[in-house]
This record gives structure tokens, C-alpha cells and sequence, in this order.
């Protein structure tokens, strides 16, 4: 019932607008809150239109950003590694945290060490997918079964590391 309308979405700038400024007003003047963790939902009211609102902001993005070539060929390698950047992200960001808070003393600088955290958190894994893809060993160890056949029949594992 819902396939046609999301496959052929169009955004709407007013619509943008109205869920953008609805999203920001629950989130600076309730106490509307959703976690999934620890199965909490307050102000149910204020919550689920603030969650509506962000589904289609992020839809319209989305719809958007696959517009633009080398933002699709971004978002399409980062889907790929998906797996390993759920897998590894959070050790990674948390060790580059604890590295450049080393380096970076003054705490003014915060807000740059943790986008640079979070940057090495998402990008690390993608480098070691292409490295288990090119690796025989490392491939049957953190593959799928299905994806490491694939990757021994199109060639990808042709010069062992």
C-alpha cells in the first residue's frame, strides 16, 4: 500500500519546512522522548509527531542526496560496510576519543575531537571490509558465508594478503 508512494517520492519544500520547525519545537519545549533501549515513551502525543516529522525529513534528504552522484556512490559504500561499521564503531570512536583528548587538551576544542572520533569510527570500518574482501582468510572469519563465495567467484580474493 506504502511501496508507490515512498518509491516515487518527491519532496515537498513546505512540507520540509512545517516538519522541520514541528521536529525542533517537541525537541526544545516537551519532554516528548522515545527510547528504544529502555522501552520508554514519553508524551506519546508530542513524541510520535516529532518521529513522523523526522521520517520524512530524513526521507526527503535521502531523495535528495541520491540526486547527486558522488553523495550516492558515498552513501552506497558506507551501506555496504554497514555490517562492520555496526560491528566496530563504537571501540573505534571511543578510541579516538581517548587518543585525541591525549593530544587536544583544551576542552573549547571538543565539538572537532568528537566529529573526528566519530569520523575514524565510521570510516575504519569501511577500510577493513575492503581489506577483509581482498583477504581469503579474513574473509571466512568476519563474512558471511554467501558474501565470501561471491567474492572467491567474481575475483576479489585473486592475490591473497
Amino acid at each position: 500500500v506504502l511501496k508507490d508512494p515512498i518509491v516515487n517520492f518527491t519532496p515537498n519544500a513546505l512540507a520540509c519546512v512545517l516538519c522541520g520547525a514541528l521536529f525542533w519545537v517537541v525537541s526544545q519545549y516537551t519532554d516528548a522522548h522515545i527510547d528504544l533501549n529502555q522501552r520508554v515513551f514519553s508524551e506519546p502525543l508530542y513524541a510520535t509527531a516529532a518521529a513522523v516529522c523526522g521520517v520524512y525529513l530524513v526521507l526527503s534528504i535521502a531523495t535528495l542526496l541520491a540526486r547527486v552522484s558522488v553523495a550516492r556512490s558515498v552513501l552506497v559504500r558506507l551501506g555496504q560496510a554497514s555490517l562492520f561499521i555496526l560491528m566496530f564503531h563504537l571501540p573505534l570512536i571511543e578510541l579516538g576519543e581517548s587518543l585525541l583528548f591525549r593530544v587536544v587538551t583544551d576542552r573549547a576544542y571538543a565539538g572537532g575531537v568528537y566529529i573526528v572520533a566519530f569520523l575514524f569510527g565510521v570510516l575504519c570500518p569501511v577500510l577493513l571490509k575492503t581489506l577483509v574482501e581482498h583477504s581469503r582468510w579474513l574473509s571466512l572469519a568476519l563474512l558471511p558465508a554467501g558474501a565470501h563465495k561471491t567474492a572467491v567467484e567474481r575475483g576479489a580474493m585473486q592475490k591473497p594478503l
